[in-house]
């Protein structure tokens, strides 16, 4: 009989460190469960956030492209501004040397 009861005793060790092992094990396969659907849920966060991103990068070009359009349309209606300011000073400058011209052959004259 003590033989019989020496046989549970160390049935139960077994048991006990079997059991501790597997519950170590257990709490592993839990531990990388619940990593592995952090690590999943934080991708398709940034996938979402990426595609938002990318949406608005795609509005900020067309905005951009659309304000240079507008500049580019300014900047050429300030050339032909000045373009004809010039001409208009050239044509003052060009009606003054004739005046000039005939003041002073009005002046020989006299």
């Amino acid at each position: 009989m003590a033989e019989h009861f020496e046989e549970n005793e160390s049935s139960k060790e077994t048991g006990f460190a079997a059991f501790g092992a597997n519950r170590w094990l257990l709490v592993a396969v839990i531990a990388l469960v619940v990593v592995t659907g952090i690590a999943l849920g934080y991708g398709y966060r940034q996938q979402i956030l990426v595609g938002h991103l990318t949406a608005q990068q795609s509005m900020s070009n067309a905005t951009i492209g659309e304000m240079q359009g507008q500049l580019s349309a300014v900047t050429a209606k300030l050339n032909d501004m000045t373009a004809a300011q010039l001409a208009r000073r050239a044509r003052r400058k060009a009606r003054g040397s004739k005046n000039s011209r005939r003041a002073s052959t009005i002046s020989k004259r006299s």
